[in-house]
């Protein structure tokens, strides 16, 4: 079904919108369905689909003989039945029957920047990227004891039929979910600080190709380096500072060249403070100063990768 009636595409879908909100808007609009990405290789993207019949599990093609990007089709079906299912295409399966009477928590609406703490082990910040419905990946930074900081990376998968994501390898430990927002695992607590982050563009297809929000190139670029747009800096990231501490946050486009840092900055690595700061381009250059401090400047050596003064910053992921 892959570049097959598609009416909207929501590039970086998980930045702003949630499962349950697609849904929405496939009902409002009247929609057929909506493709998501569901394993490796992956797509970011959500692609919403319009047919002049119903879409059934039928149309929906085995990975083999379509773009071998493995997705979930959620299909809706109109008022009379008034309901959207869920199907996966080929190898994928369409996984076991939910019997659970809680409701079913996936990865995509899991996934985004969070924080952990655990007493006396230590805490952690860290992004969860969906690998599809029933798995994630964690990535961040572990602080042992609250000093001891350790980047680590780590794949879970669902507990068929509940909200229990366990530790590849090691079945006994598992994050249970009593929400998108907040997990435990034995003593430790889990929290999400916000959602996946990176700007959001919509785009209206024609003839299968999408129509780009915004050029990236500025003709008025004249360095002798490649300018880093904003969208391509956009994303979960982790920075620590030696002995100030380190932080967890989401930088979002809010202009072509101004930035937005949200997050949580934990002082001498372990006082919590949340913070909110725009930061804004210097003329012709990678660096980013924030606003009302032209002097406290962050520059960019790729979108991966930043720093200033005594900080170091990285990308964990695009989400």
């Amino acid at each position: 079904m892959c570049m097959q009636g598609d009416v909207e595409i929501i590039h970086n879908w998980r930045s702003t919108h949630s499962i349950d909100d697609l849904k929405r808007i496939v009902q409002e609009k009247g929609y057929s369905c909506f493709t998501v990405s569901s394993g490796n290789p992956s797509f970011g993207h959500a692609a919403l689909k319009k047919f002049p019949y119903q879409v059934t599990k039928d149309h929906c093609k085995p990975i083999s003989q379509c773009c071998r990007h493995p997705c979930t089709i959620y299909i809706y079906h109109p008022p009379s039945s008034g309901a959207i299912i869920t199907a996966q295409p080929g190898a994928q399966g369409t996984g076991p029957e939910w019997t659970n009477p809680r409701p079913k928590i996936s990865a995509e609406e899991i996934a985004g920047c969070w924080c952990c703490a655990c007493i006396p082990g230590g805490c952690a910040l860290y992004a969860k990227e969906a690998r599809g419905p029933d798995a994630l990946v964690h990535k961040g930074l572990a602080l042992i004891f609250f000093g001891l900081p350790i980047c680590f990376e780590e794949h879970r998968t669902r507990h068929p039929n509940t909200n229990g994501f366990f530790k590849n390898g090691e079945p006994g430990n598992i994050d249970t979910y009593s929400s998108k927002d907040c997990a435990c695992n034995g003593s430790a607590c889990n929290i999400r600080i916000f959602p996946g982050g990176g700007s959001t563009v919509v785009s209206t297809v024609v003839s299968g190709q999408p129509v780009p929000h915004h050029q990236g190139n500025d003709p008025n670029w004249t360095a002798p380096y490649p300018k880093i747009e904003t969208h391509e800096i956009a994303g979960c990231w982790l920075c620590g500072c030696i002995p100030g501490g380190c932080a967890i946050y989401q930088k979002q486009q809010k202009e072509p060249d101004v930035l937005v840092h949200k997050g949580c900055f934990f002082l001498f690595w372990a006082i919590p403070m949340f913070f909110a700061e725009d930061r804004i381009r210097h003329p012709n250059t990678n660096g980013f100063y924030k606003r009302g401090e032209p002097g406290n400047v962050e520059s960019y050596s790729s979108a991966r990768y930043g720093g200033g003064g005594g900080a170091c910053a990285f990308k964990i992921c695009d989400c």
